[in-house]
């Protein structure tokens, strides 16, 4: 997983549950005090990390990632808000994000595994996301959707059309704009 996903961890954590949660969180992965943004680390770090912040929340898993995937808008905008066509709208930067971020990511860091997405535009006011990744961390991306929607200022639905929490093979995730101010 990225460096940037830990280090916006943490800055979520400190945020909405103070110091002292992500000390404990930290203090559950051996020999790790910090992480850097232009690193990869493995993926149960990631997941220690998440399984002690369920416990010391109570909030399951899909929620804090939600709630992660909102927070770590402004943190991917900084970092890689440089890439995207100031012209795109929200749903166009959900069409071009495997193409312009994902290939960036990929191409600086070979160990880095973003989740591949593919999508297609199912009408004016809709795109259609297909997350496939081993990580299942969907509601992370729903969570940047809901993010995106805030910094766009443009009100869409996100509806689970397929999950792979729910035995399917892979996610899809219909992103239709809607009418009226934000």
């Amino acid at each position: 997983m990225h460096g940037i996903v830990f280090d916006q961890l943490r800055e979520f954590t400190q945020a909405g549950y103070g110091d002292d949660a992500w000390r404990a969180m930290i203090a559950s992965v051996p020999d790790r005090g910090v992480y850097y943004v232009s690193e990869d680390y493995p993926d149960q770090e990631l997941e220690q990390l998440l399984s002690v912040a369920e416990s010391l929340t109570g909030s399951p898993r899909n929620g804090l990632l939600f709630e992660f995937g909102t927070f770590i808008v402004s943190g991917l905008l900084q970092l890689y808000g440089v890439l995207l066509d100031p012209k795109w709208d929200l749903l166009e930067l959900l069409e071009n994000v495997e193409g312009t971020i994902h290939r960036v990511v990929r191409l600086r860091h070979p160990g880095a595994r973003p989740p591949y997405l593919s999508t297609a535009r199912t009408g004016s006011d809709q795109v259609s996301i297909f997350y496939d990744s081993p990580r299942k961390m969907c509601w992370l991306g729903k969570g940047i959707i809901q993010g995106l929607q805030i910094h766009y200022e443009e009100r869409v639905t996100i509806v689970d059309e397929t999950c792979m929490h729910k035995g399917d093979d892979i996610c899809t995730i219909a992103v239709r704009r809607r009418s009226g101010s934000f």
